[in-house]
């Protein structure tokens, strides 16, 4: 497992993000943004999606988005927001193979105000021309390359703002299409590509606002909110027009139409497809709810969950303590199966205003059967930022209501699709714990007096009917006593004749809940693998995937039907401790945990082991 302990600039959070996850197996195939109007005009608002996807070691395909929005935004003068040349991200770096083009990291930027430096001196703006849209500055004279170039500017209120929070969510799969909505009595407000040109008493023939291609068959017309029969009206696909059939009166004057359809997306790239800024209604990128129903009606998911937020600060906007330089702090670890992870924006300026934001994304290690999808989404907000669940409740034209226990990740742990075949449905903690009342008052509980030692339980995911799911993968539950965030615990243990399932005379894959430790020369220090009492033999019978510890037999050692698969093995592990502050998250809510707040610990290290 990769252990990461890093650090961003808080603008460029999302894209340190994305290089992480794509870094250590989750692939960005599918990029776009949500906008309301043409990216150009400083009016518009954008929710910027990313889409990943991985082949976890378990042979699943596991899907996610991250989103966040941003614009709209207008300051004052005196109130504008700038990058200084001397900030990380004044940086004006030459454009690959050019001495005389340069680009801000930070773009579009308002009219007029960048001034450049050439290694710290002030260039006169005779010098050269700015496009103040894409950033670039072009040079009148080239430039020796190595020359280092510097930038104070004002990022414009349609460039990407530094972000305030995430939202992450899961789906089946992703189609390329748009389901453009019109005005029919339910939707109260269609999207700006379904009004068509409003009746005057004569007029027929009406034209769809797109040039895209239509897909067969999807057209459907609104006239003043209610719907005409498709035998009243002929469209023809190739220059997407509505004729209206004499065996119905022209429209009246002033009736307003509306078109409902969907229209295929474009894409460019061939390892990940951006389908570019794609037209939406309005929304507001600062409402949760809001943002994420333009975000669900630019492209048609199929079987969305309700989107997880994750909130880096309880505050609406950072304050003037915070930049878009300032410092976003995040630990954790993350392999191709799932990531866990904690971020907190540095807390120089006042730590009440910044969160222990925790993330668990993926595959949980299971007892005995694998719910059908093994993708679990946690992650802790502010109540403000919560989307919460309502009857029927779509975002977008996609429906995101499965029921009266539909989890959101905030306020339960959401599981993909259980055993059972139900989707996204509330699941709850469960670890060895005690009454929280033994702990009122200045107990010091940890270590223990007896062994002298933290006692810390696996963290498991069950539901009130099916019971014990499985555990967070290579994590564990540490009561909050006499001990600090960020500290780290040494586990040694040996897991004895461990039940890692049971044959069916096909299944070849079983994992470890750990991983071994090894020796010095790389070999386990302690495996034994055991089939129906048979002991099997590393590299004869099976092979081990340390990273993901992955079993695997070889052609013709796959266990029999019902054939007990168990393993004995040693490990020396460190793992760090984090206690998650933010109000709504399964591991602060007395409602999800029994033992509330409880600490996170994560795998950072399995150490070495000789003897």
């Amino acid at each position: 497992m990769a252990w990461f302990d890093g650090d961003s600039t808080i603008q460029l959070f999302p894209d340190k993000l994305e290089k992480l996850f794509n870094e250590h197996g989750w692939q960005t195939y599918v990029k776009y943004r949500a906008v309301t109007d043409q990216a150009r005009k400083v009016t518009t608002k954008f929710a910027d999606v990313r889409l990943f996807r991985s082949v976890g070691s378990d042979g699943q395909v596991r899907n996610f988005g991250m989103v966040y929005g941003y614009g709209g935004k207008f300051k004052k003068p005196g109130e504008v927001d700038y990058i200084s040349q001397n900030s990380v991200l004044g940086e004006a770096a030459f454009l690959p193979g050019s001495t005389t083009q340069l680009q801000v990291i930070v773009n579009p930027i308002e009219k007029g105000s960048l001034m450049l430096y050439k290694n710290g001196v002030f260039v006169d703006k005779a010098e050269y021309k700015v496009e103040d849209f894409t950033g670039v500055i072009t040079l009148t004279t080239p430039a020796d390359p190595n020359d280092k170039f510097t930038a104070s500017y004002a990022p414009a209120p349609n460039a990407p703002d530094m972000p305030k929070r995430l939202y992450f969510f899961t789906y089946d799969d992703v189609r390329s299409e748009k389901i453009v909505q019109g005005m029919d009595g339910n939707v109260k407000v269609g999207d700006p590509e379904s009004i068509l040109p409003d009746g005057d008493g004569a007029k027929r023939s009406f034209q769809i606002p797109t040039a895209a291609t239509i897909k067969e068959g999807t057209v459907r017309l609104y006239i003043n909110q209610i719907e005409i029969s498709t035998d009243e009206y002929e469209v023809d696909y190739t220059t997407n027009t509505i004729k209206i059939l004499s065996t119905r009166p022209a429209p009246d004057l002033g009736a307003e139409l509306h078109a409902s359809y969907v229209r295929l997306l474009v894409g460019t790239g061939t390892k990940t497809i951006n389908y570019g800024d794609i037209l939406v209604k309005k929304f507001d990128p600062d409402d949760g709810k809001s943002m994420m129903d333009g975000v669900y009606s630019a492209i048609t998911y199929i079987y969305p969950s309700m989107p997880t937020a994750l909130s880096f600060t309880p505050l609406d906007h950072f304050d003037r303590g915070w930049q878009r330089d300032s410092t976003m702090f995040y630990w954790g670890n993350m392999t191709k199966d799932r990531i866990v992870l904690f971020l907190r924006p540095d807390p120089t300026a006042g730590p009440e205003n910044t969160y222990y934001a925790p993330l668990y994304i993926g595959r949980m290690t299971t007892l005995g059967k694998s719910p059908r999808k093994n993708h679990v989404i946690i992650s802790g907000c502010r109540q403000k930022d919560e989307i919460k669940w309502k009857k029927d409740m779509k975002l977008g034209a996609l429906f995101v209501d499965y029921g009266n226990h539909t989890s959101n990740g905030n306020s339960s742990v959401q599981l993909q699709q259980s055993i059972g075949g139900t989707y996204y449905q509330e699941h709850y903690l469960a670890f060895i714990t005690h009454d929280k009342m033994v702990d009122e008052g200045e107990s010091r509980f940890n270590p223990s007096v007896y062994s002298g030692k933290y006692h810390i339980s696996p963290m498991y995911v069950v539901h009130p009917n099916d019971g014990f799911v499985g555990k967070l993968d290579e994590c564990y539950a540490i009561h909050p006593k006499n001990i600090s965030q960020l500290d780290e615990l040494e586990v040694i243990e040996t897991s004895e004749n461990e039940d890692l399932g049971k044959g069916d005379g096909v299944k070849k894959t079983f994992h470890l809940s750990h991983q071994p430790s090894l020796k010095d020369d790389g070999t386990p220090f302690k495996l034994e693998v055991k089939v129906d009492c048979a002991l099997m033999v590393l590299g004869k019978d099976y092979t081990l995937d340390f990273e993901t510890k992955r079993i695997v037999f070889l052609d013709g050692k796959e266990p029999a039907k019902d054939a007990e698969v168990l393993a004995t093995y040693d490990y020396k592990q460190l793992y760090r401790y984090t206690l998650a502050d933010t109000p709504v998250c399964p591991l602060t809510l007395a409602t999800i945990s029994p033992f509330a707040p409880i600490g996170l610990g994560i795998l950072k290290d399995t150490l070495v082991k000789n003897s």
